[in-house]
């Protein structure tokens, strides 16, 4: 889905670095206990959510390389 999103990145202006930081806080997982508690420490789940976004965004940046691989190859064959 993010990478259809990128497709329209000249209409929508969201990039993969933009696409990634948007979604990286709702692909996290919350400590729910510990955020119930209080225990859960703010500067430390920004971090965890910096982590999420930078693998987001290497990993769409790997699959479109090979998608765009794929397609060059099927055009040619």
């Amino acid at each position: 889905m993010i990478l259809e999103v990128n497709a329209a990145r000249d209409a929508n202006k969201m990039t993969l670095v933009n696409l990634s930081v948007v979604w990286a806080p709702n692909l996290r997982l919350l400590d729910v206990a510990g955020a119930a508690g209080g225990t859960v420490n703010p500067t430390e789940e920004l971090k965890n959510v910096d982590h999420v976004s930078n693998a987001i965004h290497a990993l769409c940046n790997h699959a479109y390389r090979q998608l765009r691989g794929t397609n060059a190859r099927a055009s040619h064959v």
